[in-house]
This record gives structure tokens, C-alpha cells and sequence, in this order.
């Protein structure tokens, strides 16, 4: 049955140009109201593959079958993508508002895009939750059954009880300002203290004016001294003003500048790449805060953003605010270039002096949020970040949580009977009814 199925789908594929593969096949949808799968507007139904990213408008609505027991229901101006591997199809949240109906028999789990946290439960058990993913916060909403919720960058987890919400901030809430009262310890590099490593894996190494040694968690870093990682390592550093660093693998780094007090910033990426997630308002009285190349200049204007370079070329990914991107040759801004504003939710480049006009960053966001995160080590180092990690995911009761979050999806009329047995599911008038599996 399951040969008869594949060549079935295989000769559709070869009919509407997919790829003949039925492995990178997610599953079929049944569409009302406005709905685009990357980018152009399908109606009715339509075949969704790996790499698919689907949003609907207002009205619109989607019911994504993957198997006889996982569905996906997309709300209204909303926005998921769609990817498969070995261990089954992940589905990575965007924005707005899905519901979730599974025994995770085909879905592996569901995920916030860029934020590297991941939902999901032991497979074989009915599952039903409603993630609903705002500009500042996510609620997962566990209707029947338990689920997990995992933050890979900070190393925590959550158990999400049936009839609870989860909860996870998209920015860390609380970090502790620096102490004007705290010792600071001497510095053996050329100068003043910048801050302190609070994640590492697995090793990385400080070099100094006269000296080279390993990194380690809760040591701290100087200006002028070099951070570098190895080619499978990553490291993370809270800075004095409380902003957070994540630098990827293979990469090099020099704070040359922090002041936490006036927020002038001058970090230098000599390769490889870094996420700075900046605390609070910057550049309040003509301060800078930015991240510096050898093509290019980042200057903050916001909070969470990525940057990537070798040394010719530098890749800018926002994920929230915007950065002021102006395009350098041989570090030095030519005479006749001009920068550009990149705001969340695009990416640009800059090489041999120009920068590239600001585009959706689509797939991007993803690659570049898990290429400097640190799976299994909290964030927290004493003095810098303490109740970071507390703070970014949590539970809290289902009375407790904002009203999106147990909310139905919202959409237009329309119905989809699952190929499982005793098993169908109806959307009418914003209300999702039915035999769930």
C-alpha cells in the first residue's frame, strides 16, 4: 500500500514540478480566504512541501493534514514554515496562531522561529495545544495532554500540564544592571573590564597582550582582548551594560570599546559569526553602539540581530528593531557609499564597498539564529545575568495567560474529513469543532 502511495505521489509531483521525492512531501491542505505558500496565492487545495512557507491574510485559514492523526490549523494573519527530516516534519511558528492535533505520529515538533525553542510530547499519546506567537511573547496553551517546551539557547525546559499555558518571552525580561558597588577584578589584558563568559561549548580561548588561555564560565573578558572559538564551538558573554553575546563557531572577536554607562559599543568581528541581543534603548544622547567588519559598520538602532563576515563579505539577519548598515572597504566608509536601514524580519549584505538592498529573511533567520546557539547551558553567570533563564520561559494557569492564548483560530468557513478512521474536523464562523485524533 504504502509503494501504491508513493508512486502516486510521485507522478503528481512530476506534474506540478516538485520534486519526485515523497520524502519532501509535508502533507495537503485545504485553504479558504486569503492564503500564499511562498509568496503566491494558492485556493482551495494545495500540495505543501519541505521548505514551504505558508501565510495567511485576514480571513484566510489553513487545515494542513500530514498523516492520519497530525493536523495543522492556521489562523489569520499568521505565518508558519514547513520542513522535513528524518525524524519527521517540523513546523516553525512565525507569527499569530496555530492549533496543534496529534499523536506526533509524522509531526516531530513545532517550533518559534529564530528563538530556538521547541514544542513537543512523547509520541503515541492524542495531543491538542494552540501556540500563539506575538511581537514580545508566545503562549503554547495545552488543551488535552501534557507537552514540553524546551529553550535550546538557554539550556531550560518546561513541562506544560493539560489545561496550563506556557509561556516564553521573546526578549529576556530581567537582567541585572552592573553593580557600581561590585569589585572588579584587575585586568591583565590592555583594558578595562568588558564583561563575562556565561555559556561555552566546548572550548574557546582568550588571547591577550603577552598571554593565551582557555575561556572558561565565568571568567571575565577585557577591551582589547581577542575571543576566539573553536570550529565546533560557540561561546556566550553578558556585557557590563547587561547585552548579550552569542559568537558562533570558528569565529573572532574584539571588544574594543564598552562603556555601560554612556552605551558606547565598538565590537570588532574579524571572522565568523555573532548575535548581539542589545538591553534597552541604545544610542539615547548620540552614543553608538555597533558591531564592526572589514566591509561593513552595524549600527544598533535596536535589540536582537546577527552578523556573519569573512573577512570580504558581511551578512546582516534583524530579528528585532533595526541596524544601520553601511558598507566599508578596507574598514575604512567610502566616499561615495551610503548605508541602509535593515529592519526585522530582513536581511543584507555588504561587499567591495555597496550594500545590498534590504529583503525578507526568510529561511536565513533560521540558519543564523542556530548557528551561535549554545544547547544545555543556562545563561545565567552570578553578578551579570542572574534569573535570566527563570525568566524566559515559564507556566503559568490557563485564567492567567492573555486571551489569544486559548483562543480559537480564526478564519473562514471551511472543512476537512481526515483519511483516519471516526476521525474529521470542521472550521466555521472562527470556531474549530470535530473528532480529534
Amino acid at each position: 500500500m504504502y509503494g501504491l502511495i508513493s508512486a502516486l505521489l510521485g507522478a503528481l509531483l512530476s506534474l506540478t514540478g516538485v520534486s519526485a521525492n515523497p520524502n519532501n512531501v509535508v502533507g495537503t491542505a485545504r485553504l479558504a480566504g486569503p492564503v500564499t505558500v511562498n509568496g503566491r496565492t494558492v485556493t482551495s487545495t494545495a500540495l505543501v512541501t519541505s521548505g514551504d512557507r505558508v501565510e495567511t491574510g485576514a480571513g484566510g485559514v489553513m487545515v494542513l493534514s500530514l498523516s492520519s492523526t497530525d493536523r495543522l490549523i492556521l489562523g489569520e494573519h499568521s505565518s508558519i514554515n514547513l520542513r522535513t527530516t528524518a525524524e519527521g516534519v517540523t513546523a516553525e511558528v512565525n507569527i499569530g496562531r496555530m492549533q496543534v492535533n496529534t499523536t506526533h505520529q509524522r509531526l516531530h515538533e513545532v517550533r518559534l522561529t529564530d528563538e530556538g525553542i521547541a514544542i513537543n510530547a512523547e509520541p503515541g499519546q492524542p495531543r491538542e495545544y494552540m501556540v500563539t506567537r506575538l511581537a514580545n511573547a508566545s503562549y503554547v496553551a495545552a488543551k488535552r495532554g501534557s507537552l514540553r517546551m524546551v529553550d535550546e539557547g538557554y539550556g531550560d525546559s518546561e513541562t506544560i500540564p493539560e489545561g496550563m499555558v506556557g509561556t516564553a518571552r521573546t526578549v529576556p525580561t530581567h537582567i541585572d544592571p552592573p553593580d557600581p558597588q561590585r569589585t572588579q577584578p584587575v585586568s591583565t589584558g590592555s583594558g578595562a573590564r568588558a564583561g563575562s563568559i556565561t555559556a561555552l561549548n566546548p572550548k574557546g580561548y582568550i588571547q591577550r597582550t603577552n598571554s593565551r588561555e582557555e575561556a572558561a564560565k565565568g571568567k571575565d573578558i577585557f577591551l582589547n582582548d581577542k575571543v576566539n572559538t573553536e570550529a565546533a564551538g560557540r561561546m556566550r558573554m553578558v556585557l557590563a551594560d547587561g547585552s548579550i553575546l552569542n559568537l558562533g563557531s570558528g569565529s573572532s572577536m574584539t571588544i574594543q570599546d564598552h562603556n555601560a554607562s554612556t552605551r558606547n559599543s565598538t565590537i570588532e568581528l574579524a571572522s565568523g559569526r555573532i548575535r548581539a541581543q542589545v538591553r534597552g534603548m541604545v544610542n539615547p544622547s548620540g552614543q553608538e553602539w555597533q558591531i564592526k567588519t572589514n566591509t561593513a559598520i552595524c549600527g544598533v538602532l535596536g535589540t536582537d540581530f546577527f552578523v556573519e563576515t569573512d573577512g570580504t563579505k558581511t551578512r546582516l539577519v534583524v530579528f528585532e528593531g533595526k541596524v544601520k548598515f553601511t558598507p566599508l572597504v578596507r574598514g575604512l566608509v567610502a566616499a561615495a557609499s551610503s548605508a541602509v536601514t535593515v529592519i526585522a524580519g530582513q536581511t543584507s549584505s555588504a561587499v567591495a564597498g555597496a550594500v545590498a538592498s534590504p529583503v525578507a529573511s526568510g529561511a536565513s533567520a533560521s540558519s543564523a539564529a542556530a548557528a551561535t546557539s549554545i544547547a544545555g547551558q543556562g545563561a545565567t553567570s552570578a553578578g551579570t545575568a542572574a534569573a535570566t533563564s527563570a525568566a524566559r520561559i515559564g507556566v503559568v494557569t490557563a485564567a492567567a495567560a492573555p486571551t489569544a492564548a486559548g483562543a480559537a483560530v480564526i478564519g473562514a468557513s471551511v472543512a476537512a474529513n481526515s483519511s483516519g478512521p471516526n476521525s474529521s474536523l470542521t472550521i466555521s464562523n472562527g470556531v474549530v469543532s470535530g473528532t480529534n485524533p
